[in-house]
């Protein structure tokens, strides 16, 4: 796995060993990254179900200020500070170990961008969706994105978020949020 643009371009990521994760495509991170691209300079990125931290660390390359991981796994969570390790970006970043909804309950900041892709098995996306949606995680112009199984999009009744777009790619859904205005 590679970073696909800005100043960390091309440079290689590690993935955790011996974990049934499931990277995001390089394609659908393109598509993320389209979307947000007018936005992503100096923003506060959340990075939930972390994996790699693939996403987040393509944020930071792209011009985030600073990139959160938070993932259950300790695999995970080793592989993602050694690659922020192997680019330098220790400053710009916090990684948290443990259960993502006790960790959202915990985190000190708001961001601007949220990036959520949970195991499509377990119905986390609607469970951190509807904990967003009540709680201030979320800066007021702030983006909530969430990948998922494209046969399985949740249902969620939403107050102060809305969908504002959704796209597949193949069996990956991408749905984002933002505040309802």
């Amino acid at each position: 796995m590679r970073i696909v643009s800005g100043i960390f371009k091309n440079r290689t990521l590690l993935t955790p060993k011996g974990l049934d994760t499931r990277p995001t495509s390089e394609r659908m991170r393109a598509t993320l990254f389209n979307i947000c691209q007018n936005y992503i300079e100096n923003a506060r990125f959340l990075d939930l179900f972390a994996g790699s931290g693939a996403i987040g660390l393509e944020a930071l390359s792209r011009g985030a200020s600073h990139a959160t991981f938070v993932d259950m796994s300790k695999e995970s969570c080793l592989c993602i500070k050694k690659n922020i390790a192997s680019l330098n970006a220790q400053q710009q970043t916090t990684v948290l170990h443990g259960d993502v909804l006790a960790q959202l309950k915990r985190l000190p900041h708001q961001y601007d961008i949220i990036f959520v892709d949970p195991p499509y098995e377990l119905n986390l996306g609607t469970q951190v969706l509807a904990f967003v949606d009540q709680n201030p995680i979320l800066t007021p112009t702030g983006t909530l994105f969430i990948e998922e199984s494209a046969y399985t999009p949740p249902e969620v009744a939403l107050t102060t978020l809305e969908l504002v777009s959704s796209r597949s790619t193949g069996r990956t859904l991408l749905q984002q949020y933002r505040k309802r205005t």
